[in-house]
């Protein structure tokens, strides 16, 4: 069960930017594949140090209050010294601004990267963004930066543990529900998130259940408890302006001249051709016979994408002239396993995949392999 509390916040809040950047104390360095899609907003004279997290080939998300005094042309983000984009677009969360001032402590922003840059990096894992409340009583992951003391510049994590869901209130009083998770050392190193982890995921399982916001301390070395603004009231903003920012598809704006079918479009960077949606939705079993009896374009040798062909066509987009579904069938059984009566359904709003029963119905779009320019 949640246990809740109530926080007003105040500027008070923010005391982690009076403070030199330091990452998570007592962390530990983060090399994993999980996590290397996490990487830092250099400082500068508009913005602090900040953490955020790849959730497409090019969107990153991080904390408003990291961002609310900046413009694109002033922030870059860094996975590495050798790669690094400028962003682009900046969408902050709208709910929690007042007409007498504006409390960002208490929301999300989202950051489009410069795609030629972005799209040539490779192998980044992308994190889960879901509509999920993270469990309490549980250890979660916390990631995050600094660029001074402990951590040096580098990416660490530390144990949390996920203590309650408390109750804010925005700058009228008005309560917002579940407004943040409350977090305590989840060992005991006493590891805590620091100036410079502001803006960095909180990972529960493969999803991220919070982004670090504030503490109630004067320095980082001091106990106390850390809280991450929750995502799951944030949900329909996230997958929104998500599409706004990175809209799915593989038609890149360089591609248009390569339309391979009347609707349909040919993938540069895979060397896959793409049918039209079909109409309406199928089951899985009736999604296979569909491509297999599919003519399109003076073709026939369609099939039903693999997950990882649609994962593909996700992660090679940009401004797209195909529309489409939110979700469609892969021919990928669950589990690897063609006997089990469930296979994998690609979300193009999340990123994902889930397993799902054959019976349930999704879009379905088609695919064949596309040789020459």
């Amino acid at each position: 069960m949640k246990r809740k509390g109530v926080i007003v916040l105040s500027a008070l809040v923010l005391i982690l930017w009076a403070l030199p950047a330091q990452a998570i104390r007592n962390g530990d360095p983060e090399s994993r594949v999980p996590y290397n899609g996490v990487g830092k907003l250099p400082s500068g004279p508009t913005h602090p140090l900040c953490t955020g997290a790849m959730v497409s080939p090019f969107v990153v998300l991080t904390a408003a209050q990291c961002v609310s005094q900046t413009s694109p042309d002033d922030l870059e983000f860094s996975l590495s010294p050798t790669r690094t984009a400028r962003v682009t677009a900046i969408r902050i969360h709208p709910e929690f601004s007042g007409i007498d001032g504006v409390n960002l402590a208490f929301d999300v922003a989202l950051l489009r990267l410069d795609k030629e840059v972005a799209r040539n990096w490779g192998n980044v894992t992308l994190s889960a963004v879901r509509d999920v409340t993270t469990p309490t009583g549980v250890v979660a992951t916390g990631i995050g930066f600094g660029d001074t003391g402990v951590g040096s510049g580098s990416r660490r994590s530390g144990a949390l543990l996920v203590h309650q869901y408390v109750e804010g209130a925005d700058p009228f009083g008005n309560p917002i529900p579940d407004a943040f998770v409350e977090v305590l050392p989840g060992n005991e190193r006493n590891q805590m998130m620091c100036p410079g982890d502001t803006g960095g995921p909180l990972f529960f399982e493969d999803w991220i259940a919070g982004v670090a916001s504030f503490r109630f301390v004067a320095t980082c070395p001091e106990d106390g408890p850390g809280y991450y603004v929750t995502l799951k009231p944030h949900m329909t903003w996230i997958r929104d302006t998500l599409r706004e920012l990175d809209p799915p598809g593989a038609c890149r704006a360089n591609d248009d001249a390569a339309f391979a079918t009347d609707g349909g479009c040919k993938d540069l960077v895979a060397g896959r051709v793409w049918s039209r949606v079909a109409a309406g939705t199928l089951s899985q079993p009736n999604a296979v016979s569909y491509c297999y009896g599919l003519e399109e374009a003076g073709q026939s040798d369609w099939r039903l994408p693999t997950a990882q062909e649609l994962s593909d066509l996700d992660a090679h987009g940009g401004a797209t002239r195909i529309k489409l579904p939110r979700r469609a069938w892969s021919s990928t059984s669950g589990a690897g396993d063609p006997s089990l009566d469930r296979a994998l359904r690609f979300d193009f709003d999340i990123h994902a995949t889930s397993e799902i029963g054959k019976a349930q119905r999704a879009n379905v779009i088609c695919v064949r392999g596309a040789a020459g320019p």
